[in-house]
C-alpha cells in the first residue's frame, strides 16, 4: 500500500502532512485558552482533546502503513498501546502519557526537527493572532490589579502568554543551537522583554533569560564540553529527585512550620495547594481524575483557585504511580543519553524545565514541551543495540 500512496499520489509525505496537524494542534491549543469568540466555541478543549485523538489514530494507520513487516517496535505498539488506550481512558492525565508514546513511536525513524519546528510556528501563529486580535479590538485586554498589574492580551490569564512564548524559545534555541548569536539572542529576547513588562510573567521570563545566556555561553565553550555536560546531566537529576521529595515534605509541614508558610506565600499558595491535593488524594497507580477549581485556561478571573499546579504530584496523583515510573526512567536516560552526545544546549533546556517543574505542570504535555520528541533518541539507541547484537550472534553462528 506504501507503494500503490506514491505511485499515485508522488507528492505527498505523510510524515510532512502529520507535522502540518501538529502544528494545527498547537494553534488550536492555544486559540483554546483565549478570548477568541465564536473560535473558541469552536476551539475548545472538547475540540483540542478530538483532534488529539484523531493524530493518535493517525499515527496508529501510518505506522502500520510505514512498517509492513513485523519487527520489535511493531510488536510492541501491537501489545502494549492498545492496552494502555483502554486504561487511559478514564481520565485525560494517562491519556496524555499514551499519545506522547504514540507520537514518539510514529516519528522514531524520523526527523524530529521538522516536527518540533511545526509546533513551534503553530505555537508562534497562536500567539500572534491572539495579540493581533486584541490591536484590532476584537477582543479584550482584561487587566487585572492586586499587588501586581498584569495584562492578559487576550488571553484567559496573563501567564499563558509569556509561557507559551518560553515554549517558542525553547524551540528557537533548539533550532539554533549550533549556530547562536548575539542578534539572534537579541531577536528571541526583545519580545520576551515586552511580554514580561505587560504580563510580569516572571518564571518564564526569567527562565528564557537564563537559558538562552547558558546556551549562548555553552556553545561557544569548545573545551571542556564532556565535563559541562556531565555537570548538567547530574543537576538535572538531583534536581528532579531533590524536587519531588521536597515538595511533599514541604505540603505535610505547611501547617506546623512558620518558614513553609513564608515559602508558601512566595510562591502564591502552590505549596497549600499541593497539601490540599496530597490530603483528598491518595496516590494511584493507574492515575484518577483530579477536581480544579479556577483552572487558568478556563478564563476565569478574579475567583477562588485551586490548581494542582506541579508536575511531580501531577504525575503521582492524577497520571498514576506508574505514569511516574516509566516516565523518571525514561527522562534520566534521555539525559544520560543527551549527556553521552554531549549536547549541551538539550541539557540545558531540560535543566530549566525540570528546574520549573515544582511550580508548573505544563512540561509534561507535548504542545507545551516539544522537547518531549527527543525521547526518539532513545528508540533508536535501543534498535541500533538489537541491530548490533544481532549481527553479533549471527556473526558467531557462522563462525
Amino acid at each position: 500500500m506504501k507503494e500503490n500512496l506514491k505511485k499515485y499520489l508522488p507528492w505527498l509525505n505523510l510524515y510532512h502532512l502529520f507535522c502540518i496537524a501538529f502544528g494545527a494542534f498547537a494553534f488550536i491549543s492555544v486559540v483554546a485558552t483565549t478570548h477568541l469568540n465564536p473560535l473558541h466555541s469552536f476551539f475548545g478543549w472538547s475540540s483540542v482533546a478530538s483532534m488529539r485523538q484523531n493524530l493518535m489514530l493517525f499515527c496508529f494507520i501510518m505506522f502500520w502503513l510505514k512498517n509492513p513487516s513485523p519487527g520489535m517496535k511493531k510488536s510492541l505498539c501491537f501489545l502494549i498501546l492498545p492496552a494502555l488506550f483502554l486504561i487511559s481512558s478514564r481520565h485525560s492525565g494517562t491519556q496524555n502519557f499514551l499519545s506522547i508514546l504514540i507520537f514518539v513511536f510514529y516519528v522514531s525513524d524520523e526527523d524530529i526537527k521538522v516536527i518540533i519546528t511545526s509546533l513551534g510556528i503553530g505555537t508562534l501563529l497562536g500567539i500572534l493572532a491572539t495579540i493581533g486580535s486584541v490591536l484590532l479590538g476584537i477582543i479584550p485586554n482584561i487587566v487585572t490589579e492586586g499587588t501586581r498589574i498584569r495584562q492578559a492580551w487576550g488571553f484567559g490569564v496573563p501567564v499563558l502568554l509569556s509561557g507559551f512564548y518560553l515554549n517558542v524559545g525553547y524551540v528557537y534555541l533548539y533550532l539554533q543551537r549550533k549556530k547562536l548569536t548575539i542578534i539572534k539572542l537579541v531577536v528571541l529576547l526583545l519580545p520576551a522583554v515586552w511580554i514580561y513588562l505587560v504580563t510580569d510573567g516572571r518564571m518564564s521570563f526569567f527562565s528564557l533569560i537564563l537559558v538562552s545566556l547558558l546556551c549562548y555561553i555553552f556553545t561557544k565553550i569548545n573545551t571542556h564540553r564532556k565535563k559541562i555536560a556531565n555537570i548538567l546531566a547530574i543537576f538535572s537529576i538531583f534536581t528532579f529527585i531533590t524536587s519531588f521529595f521536597l515538595i511533599i515534605i514541604l505540603a505535610r509541614n505547611l501547617e506546623t512550620n512558620q518558614f513553609v508558610g513564608t515559602l508558601n506565600s512566595f510562591s502564591t499558595g502552590r505549596i497549600s495547594w499541593a497539601a490540599t491535593y496530597l490530603d483528598i488524594y491518595s496516590p494511584s497507580f493507574w492515575g484518577q481524575s483530579i477536581a480544579r477549581v479556577g483552572v487558568a485556561d478556563s478564563r476565569i478571573i478574579g475567583q477562588p483557585v485551586m490548581v494542582l499546579d506541579n508536575a511531580f504530584l501531577t504525575m503521582l496523583l492524577e497520571q498514576g504511580v506508574f505514569v511516574l515510573l516509566v516516565t523518571t526512567i525514561a527522562l534520566f536516560a534521555l539525559i544520560n543519553y543527551l549527556r553521552k552526545k554531549e549536547d549541551v544546549v538539550s541539557l540545558v533546556i531540560w535543566s530549566i524545565i525540570i528546574l520549573t517543574f515544582s511550580i508548573g505542570n505544563n512540561s509534561l504535555y507535548f504542545w507545551r514541551n516539544p522537547l518531549i520528541f527527543q525521547f526518539v533518541y532513545l528508540i533508536r539507541d535501543w534498535d541500533s543495540r538489537i541491530i548490533k547484537r544481532s549481527d553479533e550472534v549471527l556473526g558467531n553462528e557462522e563462525n
